[in-house]
């Protein structure tokens, strides 16, 4: 009995060994540091945002001659978002249309000269009192051009328009492009140059009015505003104009006769106030220059694509005769004094310019 109960004793005190041996094993699990290989990394505190820094634009205004509905105010909006566009957004163009701003037509150079709006849209018949040189594309002897020659012509006034605009009017030239030219229209037959004589035709100058006296015309001075109701009572018989303005201003409805004498006019040209462009960097001032640049061709086809359009039109209407070759002659003998005696009115550049222009025409 003894042994037995020895046994037992040592059973216990063994379980109670094995016991406390088991409770410290834990204990010290629990004490111990933790890996670092098992551990997940915290996130960081700090972020970093993969957008970029926002772009404050510089905000320009670019103001037009016509409403938003004239295919220049167009080429306007056209040009304005393809530089912004170019421009990743640092620079943001507004179109202004007429009423917007207290400006007309005849005071857009001056409002881009004094950096009133930074780029405007320049007539250059529009502005001829403050500044005639500009007028030297638009001269009286661009009678009978085919768009060819008008463009031969066009280069050859760049130069001057160019210095022109630098100089006297602190801008740069960024567009020109051509538009329609304008015909004579009549509500009385016009078969050949010689049925002209005794009409009386609306000019949009005097220059045009000297031409067409040589050939028996009464040249008339009155606005577009009224030509229509003049036509249409028989106050004038026709008028000088653009087929797409035939068709706009609605006075197709009261002619029935046209006769082409292709007289080139009505650059519309972009102007850019050289203080706000030298303000831009140096990358950004190129891109502005390189999207007018791009514009150019494109904006002169889209006008040859109205013209064309706009005499489809006539056409379905108008009995149009094409003059001979000896009268378009005869028209532009009549012009070349007239040409000369503006030339020599608005000083040596204009008489430079046209003998420029002259000679890159063979005249």
């Amino acid at each position: 009995m003894e042994k037995k109960r020895i046994m037992a004793v040592r059973r216990g005190v063994w379980l109670i060994s094995l016991l406390a041996v088991l409770s410290l094993v834990v204990a010290c699990a629990k004490a111990a540091p933790t890996s670092t290989t098992s551990q997940a990394p915290k996130p960081s505190t700090t972020t970093t945002s993969s957008k970029p820094a926002a772009v404050t634009p510089i905000k320009w205004t670019l103001v037009v001659v016509n409403g938003p509905a004239d295919l220049v105010s167009k080429q306007a909006v056209e040009y304005a978002a393809e530089v912004k566009k170019r421009t990743e957004g640092r620079l943001d163009i507004k179109v202004s249309y007429p009423g917007e701003l207290p400006l007309k037509a005849g005071d857009m150079l001056k409002a881009v000269r004094d950096n009133t709006v930074q780029i405007s849209h320049i007539i250059p018949s529009f502005v001829s009192g403050d500044s005639p040189l500009l007028t030297v594309v638009d001269i009286p002897g661009s009678l009978g051009l085919n768009r060819a020659r008008a463009a031969i012509m066009e280069k050859a006034a760049r130069p001057y328009l160019e210095t022109e605009y630098g100089k006297r009017w602190n801008s740069t030239l960024l567009t020109m492009v051509g538009s329609d030219a304008a015909q004579i229209w009549s509500k009385k037959p016009i078969n050949t140059l010689a049925d002209l004589k005794g009409q009386r035709i609306r000019v949009s100058s005097a220059d045009d009015g000297k031409i067409l006296e040589g050939v028996g015309v009464a040249p008339q001075y009155i606005t577009i505003a009224e030509l229509s109701e003049a036509v249409g009572r028989g106050l004038v018989d026709g008028l000088m104009l653009p087929p797409s303005y035939l068709l706009s201003t609605k006075i197709i409805e009261v002619v029935n006769y046209g006769y082409v004498v292709n007289r080139m006019g009505a650059h519309p040209m972009f102007v850019v106030n050289n203080a706000a462009l030298k303000g831009l960097s140096a990358a950004d001032q190129k891109t502005l220059v390189d999207t007018g640049k791009y514009f150019e061709p494109i904006w002169q086809e889209q006008f040859g694509s109205s013209e064309n359009a706009a005499w489809t039109d006539i056409k379905k209407k108008v009995s149009v005769v094409q003059p001979t070759d000896a009268e378009i002659a005869l028209l532009r003998k009549l012009a070349a004094p007239v040409a000369t005696a503006w030339a020599e009115k608005a000083g040596p550049e204009a008489q430079a310019g046209l003998a420029d222009i002259r000679k890159a025409l063979g005249d």
